[in-house]
């Protein structure tokens, strides 16, 4: 891209930052992991990974939290992954890779499982979010089909969250 090597990372530079990450995921286990006082996590800036909450209008305490399609974890890495020295895609273009800011704590929040999101989970999901302090809430879910705007649970969510000056970033669709 020709950018100039000689700028430097600042780490400090987003390191309040808080990503609440939506986890559209396929798999399930038996226990549910919860966020405790977000307060408690705000309080611990060493782990990346400061709690998790799971939504599932089924049934509350037979999903878990944990990624088991690796979707959640591509794109939490995207915006929030460490540095990782001598990656490379099977050998070519070596360096280092990392997320946009690497120093960002994340918050996940997952409300899909199988083939199923709750228009009811989403909107928990975010007022969970925004009452936990989020910085900014990355939503990895794109829908099959257009959705009026105002009984789009994303739009009514996104739009709350920026009430109270939280960005919101939307997939814009795989279809």
């Amino acid at each position: 891209m020709g950018l100039p090597r000689s700028i430097k990372w600042c780490p400090a530079i987003g390191s309040d930052i808080i990503v609440g990450d939506y986890v559209p995921e396929y798999g399930h286990s038996q226990r549910a992991l919860t966020m405790k006082a977000s307060v408690l996590f705000l309080q611990n800036g060493k782990e990346k990974i400061i709690g998790a909450r799971t939504f599932s209008l089924q049934s509350y305490n037979k999903f878990s939290a944990k990624d088991t399609s690796g979707h959640g974890t591509h794109v939490v890495s995207i915006i929030s992954g460490r540095e990782v020295i001598d990656s490379s895609y099977y050998g070519i273009a070596k360096g280092i890779a990392r997320g946009g800011v690497p120093s960002t704590r994340i918050a996940a929040y997952k409300v899909c499982y199988h083939i199923n999101c709750y228009d009811v989970d989403v909107l928990r999901a975010f007022d969970h979010a925004i009452a936990d302090g989020v910085d900014i809430i990355s939503v990895s879910i794109a829908r099959p089909n257009r959705v009026v705007l105002t009984f789009d649970p994303i739009a009514i969510g996104a739009f709350h969250a920026m009430e109270k000056g939280i960005l919101t970033v939307n997939a814009a669709g795989n279809c």
